[in-house]
């Protein structure tokens, strides 16, 4: 049977060799403590906020950082449909892309797809007008 340090053993969540359900990680939670409550005693709290500190830092950054992140996509993501395919396609609000499916160059705008047309082209587009006889 291995001795470890203050009933620390690291293989396998057992405490000195033997089985114990959970209480090892209790056990080191209250060394823990412990420690923490030594060194504010001895006038080292500054070190334990400090260290908790960062540990928040840690933990709530990239909790805050992926909320923030889906606000942004929600807010900029557009979805439509190619005007030249009628393919669906996504894009950023105010970017640029080509459609993957027949390969058109297009900018999103205020929410929409559109072409993007070389500088010099005009682009327009064609309705179709149903004609009609008149009798005389």
């Amino acid at each position: 049977m291995n001795n470890y340090p203050f009933g620390f053993n690291t293989v396998g969540g057992t405490l000195n060799g033997s089985a114990v359900g959970g209480g090892g990680g209790f056990r080191r939670l209250l060394w823990i403590l412990l420690g923490m409550w030594i060194l504010g005693s001895l006038g080292l709290g500054w070190l334990v906020k400090s260290v908790l500190f960062l540990v928040a830092l840690v933990v709530l950054v990239p909790i805050v950082g992926l909320l923030g992140f889906q606000w942004w996509l929600n807010r900029n993501l557009v979805s439509g449909e190619c005007p030249v395919c009628h393919q669906p396609v996504q894009g950023l609000n105010g970017g640029t892309m080509d459609c993957p499916s027949c390969g058109e160059a297009l900018e999103v705008q205020g929410g929409t797809f559109g072409r993007q047309a070389q500088a010099g082209t005009i682009d327009i587009q064609a309705v179709e007008v149903m004609s009609q006889v008149v009798e005389e």
